[in-house]
């Protein structure tokens, strides 16, 4: 799979479709600034990007390096 980037300027927002399954990656340049990710199922815009179905899943309030990220379905 190749591997592309995307860099995003301070107070913007890009919309990149990503498949089921394909991992991403979110690095903070600058090492100060906040992020923050909303993720919505391009065939379903009723389910999104749940942080407390994650939370529930992880049984924390942030997943590990690697930890699974859940939905709203």
């Amino acid at each position: 799979m190749p591997k592309s980037s995307l860099i995003v300027p301070a107070q913007s927002g890009r919309m990149v479709p990503i498949r089921a399954g394909e991992p991403v990656r979110i690095i903070d340049r600058e090492g100060a600034q906040v992020a923050d990710v909303f993720a919505a199922c391009a065939d379903n815009l009723d389910e999104w990007l749940s942080a407390s179905n994650t939370r529930g899943a992880n049984w924390r309030l942030f997943p590990k390096l690697g930890g699974a990220f859940v939905s709203t379905s």
